[in-house]
């Protein structure tokens, strides 16, 4: 028995057609005109016949086939594009590649959208990232210049993917997503030539203590001396709706801790620092796979906080420690002469025994004692060398002056 072929030939038609128009869209030089002849050729049918099944009229047609149309009823474009056998997107690149005024509209649209979507336009101007920068081609240029990118280079280039990946970002993902863009991209410029040795850092870390007694230079120091272990240290300060603790990030496969001026306290900051240093210790692994983890913001590594938080304290001022000095809060002298025997800052004792006495209770433990704390941009000179205003490359040129000279 002879084998037969049944053909369906509108289906052969129609794949025909198909690949025809695939392979014309591949051509820049196919305009709608002609994908629009075409269609008539292998219909079989005339213009006017066309014209009739569109239901537009002839000017209008006429208008949308030449590009010449300033305004396109969405109807009209609809019913073409269907006959054409495009699908939106299709049709509107071909419209838009004829008409050079409807392409350069679309494109800035499409640029002020996505500025939108991505960032929170009025918090990098309160912040000064976006000071006097008001169109949409001004706010691009500043966020290329701020990151170092060339007009060829997408706002991705060299800086961390957004974590935040929901379709509906609030403000404060934006500006959360600036700022570990600005971190990571601040890191990456120190460039700290030195491997991560964790065994070096273990043996750094008790050398630490008696550096908070020096407010001036001491973190300088120790932020210097953490560099030659691969671990980079720099500040950043806060944005609005930002309102993390500190940070590590994993940049180019070695630790990047970011204090930032949280509190604005001293204390904090040291804490803080031992905080992030527990997070390289012990959970670097994990935050190398993650590239970021971020103190204070809800945990989407679910790395573990209270340890960190345990180490941090038990380092500086144990809970014994504060549990001892607590009857003596009231006599600056005995607090000064403990803190010097426990070789910590004084205001650090102060510190952890109001925070013992919140936990306590007392609402007002906060104010009791701030008097004692010092200024904690004394601490910073040596580090605040972070303008929202400048560049990343300013930025982080000033830091390897100003921090890390001694490695230079």
């Amino acid at each position: 028995m002879p084998y037969i072929c049944r053909v369906n030939l509108p289906d052969i038609m129609e794949t025909i057609e198909e690949l025809l128009r695939d392979a014309n869209s591949r051509f820049e030089a196919v305009d709608l005109r002609q994908q629009f002849e075409a269609r008539l050729l292998a219909l079989g049918v005339t213009q006017h016949q066309a014209q009739q099944l569109l239901e537009i009229e002839n000017k209008a047609l006429h208008a949308i086939l030449d590009g010449s149309a300033k305004r396109i009823d969405y109807a009209n474009a609809l019913k073409l594009a269907r006959f054409l056998r495009l699908n939106d997107n299709e049709f509107a690149s071909l419209y838009a590649r004829q008409n050079v005024t409807v392409k350069e509209d679309v494109d800035r649209v499409q640029m002020k959208t996505w500025l939108l979507d991505t960032f929170d336009l009025k918090g990098l101007k309160q912040g000064n990232v976006l000071a006097g920068k008001s169109s949409p081609e001004e706010v691009a240029t500043r966020l290329r210049e701020f990151f170092g990118l060339g007009e060829a280079d997408g706002f991705e280039t060299g800086a961390i993917t957004s974590l935040f990946m929901q379709s509906k970002r609030s403000a404060s993902d934006k500006m959360r997503d600036f700022w570990v863009r600005s971190a990571h991209a601040h890191l990456v410029g120190l460039q700290n030539p030195y491997p991560y040795e964790r065994k070096q850092l273990l043996e750094l870390i008790p050398k630490i203590r008696p550096f908070t007694q020096n407010v001036a230079q001491g973190l300088a120091t120790v932020v210097q001396a953490l560099y030659r272990c691969g671990v980079t240290v720099m500040y950043q300060p806060l944005l609005r709706n930002v309102l993390v603790h500190g940070a590590t990030l994993a940049v180019q496969d070695k630790p990047g801790i970011v204090l930032t001026d949280y509190n604005k306290s001293y204390p904090t900051l040291w804490f803080a620092l031992l905080h992030e240093l527990h997070h390289v210790l012990y959970d670097w692994e994990e935050i190398r796979a993650n590239r970021v983890h971020l103190t204070g913001d809800p945990d989407i590594f679910l790395l573990n906080e209270d340890k960190a938080n345990d180490f941090a304290r038990e380092y500086l001022c144990s809970r014994d420690k504060s549990k001892y000095v607590r009857p003596f809060l009231g006599n600056a002298v005995v607090v000064a002469k403990k803190a010097q025997e426990w070789q910590i800052h004084p205001s650090i004792v102060y510190n952890f025994a109001m925070y013992d006495m919140h936990q306590a209770g007392d609402d007002k433990a906060w104010t009791k004692y701030r008097s004692q704390f010092p200024n904690v941009e004394l601490a910073l000179d040596g580090l605040n060398v972070f303008s929202w205003s400048s560049t990343v490359l300013e930025n982080t040129t000033a830091l390897k002056k100003q921090v890390f000279a001694f490695y230079q």
